[in-house]
């Protein structure tokens, strides 16, 4: 038996901070994106908090953290 295997590739990088993350949702919701992996993305995009981090870079580095 046959498996298919779908594949996404995102990158949210540029997007996060220029992009409302509600109007994202509403449309990957829109194109046919629910259940658990539209609440994957809700969670990625609601549970971010950024910390400045490193030695050589002082407070221009940010990590996000979960």
């Amino acid at each position: 038996m046959r498996q298919q295997t779908d594949a996404v590739y995102l990158d949210l990088r540029k997007a996060f901070d220029s992009v409302p993350h509600d109007k994202l949702l509403v449309k990957l919701f829109s194109t046919g994106i629910s259940g658990r992996l539209w609440e994957w993305f809700r969670e990625y995009l609601s549970s971010r908090v950024q910390c400045p981090s490193g030695e050589h870079f002082g407070s221009l580095a940010f990590f996000n953290l979960c």
